[in-house]
């Protein structure tokens, strides 16, 4: 499959699904996407990977402080609901110099261990390609990767330099992977890629510095259809499918007006009327919140019923001992989003430190699922306030059965403080969740730092 571009962008806060004749993008790297292509090229589901915690990949202790292995990870289940996961490797070298970055990948294979044992076991990291220096400060979301249940093609998309998108895809079960460049159509900073496999094919979108030093959200597809949404903010947006393969979106955009801060916004592209809907406002509070509470979104469907999960800050801020909360959930009452429900403050529950309660900070990042039974899972993660062992600890975990109501401590059993940076929470089955983020402690002696994996009994 080759992937197709407009020839320009159709400069509009409305989407299109007509225009110029696409064009391919040129080859820009190796062809070899796997000769052995279809649904698993003869894969074999083997063994699952444990329940509880598991280290994906470890930073070694003797490394330099500067090498980081799995900032910006991404990850999504395979046809057996294992895990599939992409991410960057900085400073490899220890150096100091960033220009040896490289998008790394990895999956879980259940089947016997190369030396013979048993068990299961991840596989070597495979450098996709060398980026150079990237952009990988707090709400950044640099890294996609996304399967295609119909054809078996594991993609991945993400930023090479400051102004290169780059697409990477593999029809041989991530043995070969073929490379191209993306349009950024002469923007001068790209970032925040997000890759989905609609029912009409493959579509990428990503955030494209313009000339009024904003972003605009730029997506394409397959097919050459494409849509632009203008003058957003920089945090990372949300783009998924429902269960027909239709795409929508969700993301943070400058509020006009006198009343300034921010909208969170949904949007069906190529809907019949292409209008996006407000889901919740920030009122006056600043554009950008605080440093160490960024927006962000992130998007599940039930059906073809999109609900969100993000961070901002509200106009009437929901307060528990002067701690507004800062993490919220949000359900569409129709398959168009046209109309959402009242957006309910999610606690930042922290335990107890000296007979006083204390709240953490969830910062930037959250994941989001609904299993097939209604239970509603909201991952984040989070800074701690006072003794790190008193609290919760991390990632938190917010469940709610009923949409109104959540529970928020941690996930069962953690050994990890604070927790959960770039996080991404899929379901293994239809009642489990899976999450995998990075963690950057290196002296946990239970859990190092790199990228950590845990699975839901």
């Amino acid at each position: 499959m080759k992937f197709h571009v407009l020839a320009a962008v159709l400069v509009s806060v409305c989407v299109f699904s007509c225009g110029p004749k696409p064009k391919p993008i040129p080859d820009a790297g190796d062809e070899d996407a796997g000769a052995d292509a279809g649904v698993d090229a003869g894969r074999v589901r083997g063994i699952d990977p444990s329940n509880g915690w598991t280290q994906v990949v470890a930073e070694p202790a003797t490394a330099a402080l500067t090498t980081n292995i799995g900032v910006e990870v991404s990850s999504a289940p395979d046809q057996f609901g294992q895990p599939l996961i992409a991410a960057i490797m900085r400073d490899p070298n220890g150096d100091g110099n960033e220009q040896d970055n490289r998008v790394i990948f990895t999956r879980w294979n259940g089947d016997v261990k190369p030396d013979g044992g048993t068990g299961g076991y991840f596989e070597e990291m495979k450098t996709i390609e060398v980026v150079g220096e990237v952009d990988m400060g707090n709400g950044t979301r640099q890294v996609s990767i996304a399967r295609d249940a119909k054809t078996g093609r594991i993609a991945i998309a993400y930023v090479k330099g400051a102004d290169a998108i780059r697409y990477a895809w593999s029809d041989d079960e991530g043995a070969n992977f073929s490379l191209k460049t993306l349009n950024n159509h002469g923007s001068t900073k790209v970032m925040n890629p997000v890759l989905v496999f609609t029912s009409q094919g493959f579509l990428v979108a990503s955030q494209q510095l313009n000339s009024s030093n904003s972003y605009d959200i730029v997506g394409e597809m397959t097919g050459g259809a494409s849509f632009t949404v203008q003058s957003v903010t920089s945090a990372p947006f949300a783009l998924a499918v429902d269960e027909s393969g239709a795409p929508g979106i969700a993301w943070v955009q400058y509020t006009t007006g006198t009343s300034g801060g921010l909208t969170l916004k949904f949007l069906r592209p190529w809907a019949t009327v292409p209008a996006s809907v407000a889901i919740a406002n920030s009122g006056a509070f600043d554009a950008l919140m605080d440093s160490t509470s960024l927006p962000s979104v992130s998007m599940t469907f039930v059906g073809t019923t999109p609900r969100v999960a993000y961070h901002l800050r509200n106009a009437a801020p929901v307060a528990i001992d002067d701690q507004s909360i800062e993490l919220w959930y949000s359900a569409a009452t129709d398959a168009t989003g046209s109309s959402w429900s009242t957006p309910v403050g999610i606690v930042r529950n922290g335990g107890s430190v000296g007979g006083t309660v204390k709240y953490n900070s969830t910062r930037y990042y959250q994941g989001i699922t609904v299993t097939s039974a209604g239970t509603i899972s909201i991952a984040s993660n989070y800074a701690a306030v006072g003794t790190p062992g008193a609290q919760c600890r991390g990632p938190k975990w917010a469940t709610s059965t009923d949409g109104t109501t959540f529970n928020n401590c941690s996930v069962p059993s953690t050994s990890i403080d604070f927790g959960g940076a770039w996080l991404s929470q899929w379901l293994h089955t239809p009642t489990k969740n899976t999450l995998v983020f990075y963690y950057p402690e290196r002296a946990n002696s239970v859990i190092k730092g790199g990228i950590v994996m845990w699975r839901q009994p």
